[in-house]
């Protein structure tokens, strides 16, 4: 058996910077693992902008989709070593940066796979807008701009609505929504010194989002809700969601079938496969991403099964968040 290791500098990664990246194997007695196949994946996500002091930064509802990308197959050199260069990907239209899971794969000689996974924060590098909630009782936006002085730009009120509905896919009842936004106000803005304020009418209660945009430089979001006079942020994104599908259109039984998860956020999992009832059951560690589950079809009398995951994290570090969701 072979224990694998992956290793970066502690230095920050930002967009469009090259990466190196140290794999290793070693066997269980501590002796280097030389000659070994190693796989070098990333899966990317889009990471929330950060804050500071109340303000946003980047807009999620911008965010690029998540993608993995297949970076390297070696060897192993004679200390059981090898080094990648990874290409970062560049800076992106939302102004976010990515959140990177690396995970090395490392094949044994008989043919068994070991996995290693380290996570690491990708940040922008580029000028970019900051927005905060609005103050008071007048829609009074703050805004920042972080690494210029001087902008000038258009700031938009929209007013967010969620739609859903039960829709009928792949043969099952499952829950859609969508967001709806409707502009319903659009200010110039000014930014001098590295602040400033855009001020819109009185739009009465509900759930509104402000977005700022200027010419070469990043753009920034955020969501509030506005009862009675009162603001409070809101949910960016609505409640978390976990993504499960199979990667092939159909299975047969006795055969294993790989699952594509995508996770909100990193956690315990209960993987079930069921049928007429529970056919199989294990729970599994995930990281936040995209990622590969294997499952073993069953022979179950009934003509389907489906599979359904479950993935929870402590109260502790889900803070005001969701601390659960699920997927089948």
């Amino acid at each position: 058996r072979i224990e694998p290791s992956l290793a970066l500098s502690d230095e920050p990664l930002h967009l469009g910077d090259r990466a190196s990246v140290t794999l290793g194997a070693r066997l269980l007695t501590g002796r280097p693992a030389p000659g070994l196949l190693a796989r070098l994946r990333a899966r990317y996500a889009p990471e929330p902008g950060p804050t500071s002091k109340g303000m946003v930064f980047g807009d999620l509802d911008a965010a690029p989709e998540p993608f993995e990308v297949e970076l390297a197959e070696v060897r192993l050199d004679e200390e059981g070593h090898a080094t990648v260069d990874v290409d970062l990907p560049g800076e992106n239209p939302s102004g976010l940066g990515l959140r990177v899971v690396f995970e090395l794969e490392v094949v044994d000689v008989s043919g068994r796979a070991a996995f290693v996974r380290t996570t690491r924060q990708v940040v922008p590098t580029g000028p970019r807008l900051g927005v905060g909630l609005p103050a008071g009782h007048a829609f009074a936006v703050p805004l920042v701009a972080d690494g210029v002085e001087t902008v000038r730009g258009t700031a938009v009120l929209e007013r967010l609505t969620w739609r859903g509905a039960y829709v009928r896919e792949r043969g099952r009842t499952v829950w859609r929504s969508e967001l709806s936004a409707h502009p319903i106000q659009e200010r110039p803005f000014r930014i001098d010194g590295g602040d400033g304020t855009v001020r819109f009418d009185e739009a009465g209660d509900g759930r509104y989002r402000v977005r700022v945009r200027a010419t070469g430089v990043a753009p920034a979001s955020i969501r509030f809700d506005r009862w009675g006079g009162a603001t409070s942020r809101a949910d960016d994104g609505g409640a978390p969601r976990l993504d499960l599908r199979l990667e092939s259109a159909s299975v047969a039984p006795g055969s294993t079938a790989v699952l594509r998860a995508d996770v909100p956020f990193a956690g315990h999992g209960l993987l079930t496969v069921e049928g007429p009832g529970i056919l199989d059951a294990r729970v599994v560690e995930l990281e936040a991403g995209l990622q590969s589950l294997e499952v073993i079809v069953p022979d179950a009398p009934a003509p389907n099964v489906h599979a359904t995951l479950t993935v929870w994290r402590g109260t502790r570090q889900a803070g005001a968040a969701h601390a659960r969701v699920l997927g089948a």
